[in-house]
């Protein structure tokens, strides 16, 4: 009868450790999936927020004086706003997806997307450039780089027109 009860605790004991053998076994393979379903959807979720500042830049552009607000919300990569280069940058070092073509740029519109191999990762920067545009963008008045991190609150942007300066029509953007 002893023996029965033994046998019993051993069993339950193997099918337990086999259940959570598969269990972590599946996870080991899903779990690099997932990564790689998050990063893909949070590089084209950029992709949209660089369209949409993008888009508010044209409008601000139609008329001196014109200032429009923007909300930013960063949860993942850093968000540069390169004063001296004319651009916004969009940077995300650690993608378990690789966006494109290793070291081959590929434009998506307007943004230049651009996926380098970082260790055992991927880096996926994605920039819109407004260099060739005739704009001088300065940042809170002063030509100068403003990095913006993650954060659990938006940013809050305003992009303001303040008209023709050195032959450069001049956008000002101010975080807030």
């Amino acid at each position: 009868m002893e023996n029965k009860k033994a046998d019993v605790w051993v069993s339950t004991v193997l099918y337990i450790l086999i259940g959570l053998a598969v269990m972590g076994i599946l996870l080991a393979v899903i779990k690099p999936k997932i990564a790689d379903l998050k990063d893909s959807a949070t590089i084209e979720q950029s992709i949209n927020s660089i369209n949409k500042f993008d888009e508010i830049m044209s409008r601000v552009r139609q008329s001196t004086g014109t200032s429009l607000k923007y909300s930013l919300q960063l949860s993942r990569g850093n968000f540069l706003i390169n004063a001296m280069g004319e651009n916004i940058t969009w940077i995300l070092k650690d993608s378990a997806h690789q966006y494109s073509q290793e070291g081959v740029p590929l434009n998506i519109g307007n943004i230049e997307a651009l996926t380098i191999k970082n260790g055992n990762v991927w880096q996926i920067t994605l920039m819109r450039s407004y260099s060739n545009s005739n704009i001088d963008i300065t940042v809170n008045g002063m030509d100068r780089d403003w990095p913006l991190t993650p954060a659990k609150i938006p940013y809050t942007i305003f992009i303001e027109n303040l008209g023709i300066k050195n032959g450069k029509q001049n956008i000002d953007i101010s975080i807030k």
